[in-house]
C-alpha cells in the first residue's frame, strides 16, 4: 500500500487504522500463556485484507517472551545469533541491538518495534535509518519536517514508544488505547 501512495501519503486516519489492527494482532500474541513475541514487526509483515482491514503476518520470527535477561556469555551469543537470523535491524529495540545490556527480549521489545512501525507509516523511513545501531542504542532520531502530523501522533511516537527503553516502554494495551482514542478524535473532526 505504501508503494502505491508515494506521492499522496497515508492520512493520519489511515495510519491509525493500520496501526490499531496491527496492535490487535500483537495483543493476541502477547495474551498467550506463555506470551509470544513477534520480534519482526515491520511494514512488510502487514497484509491488507480489505480496504479498511489489516493483518499481521510472517510469524517465523515469533518466540516465547524471555522471562529473564541473558545471564552468561554463551546465552548472549546464542541470543545474538538468533536475533541476527530472525529480526530486522532497523526495527530492533536497544536490548536486541546490544545483548550485553542484559535486558530481556520480551513484549516491550515488540512495543518498541511498534513505535518504529508507526514512524515508518508516517514518514516512509525508519527513525534510525541514517545512523543505524548506535542511534538505536542512544535513542537518537528526529521527526522530518514533512508530512506534518498532529502533536498527539508525534507525541505518541516519541514519548510512548521511542523514549527510554527497557522497563519504561508502555504496555501494549496503553498504546492501543492511545491509538484508538486518537483515531476516534480524528473521525469526530
Amino acid at each position: 500500500m505504501m508503494n502505491r501512495r508515494l506521492r499522496e501519503r497515508l492520512t493520519e486516519a489511515e495510519i491509525l487504522q493500520i496501526f490499531v489492527d496491527v496492535c490487535e494482532g500483537v495483543a493476541a500474541m502477547h495474551s498467550k500463556h506463555p506470551a509470544l513475541i513477534h520480534r519482526d514487526l515491520k511494514v512488510e509483515n502487514i497484509l491488507q485484507s480489505s480496504p479498511t482491514s489489516f493483518k499481521l503476518c510472517d510469524f517465523g520470527s515469533a518466540t516465547r517472551a524471555a522471562t529473564r535477561p541473558p545471564a552468561t556469555t554463551q546465552e548472549i551469543r546464542t541470543l545474538e545469533a538468533d536475533l541476527n537470523r530472525h529480526t530486522t535491524m532497523q526495527y530492533r529495540a536497544p536490548e536486541m541491538v546490544d545483548s550485553y545490556l542484559r535486558r530481556p527480549v520480551d513484549e516491550k521489545s515488540d512495543v518498541w518495534a511498534l513505535g518504529v512501525l508507526l514512524y515508518k507509516l508516517c514518514y516512509y523511513t525508519t527513525p534510525f535509518e541514517e545512523h543505524g545501531p548506535l542511534a538505536i542504542l542512544n535513542v537518537q532520531y528526529r521527526f522530518p519536517p514533512y508530512p506534518v502530523y498532529s502533536g498527539q501522533m508525534t507525541s505518541m511516537i516519541g514519548s510512548s514508544f521511542l523514549g527510554l527503553f527497557g522497563i519504561l516502554h508502555p504496555s501494549l494495551s496503553c498504546i492501543a488505547d492511545l491509538a484508538l482514542a486518537l483515531s476516534f478524535s480524528i473521525d469526530a473532526s
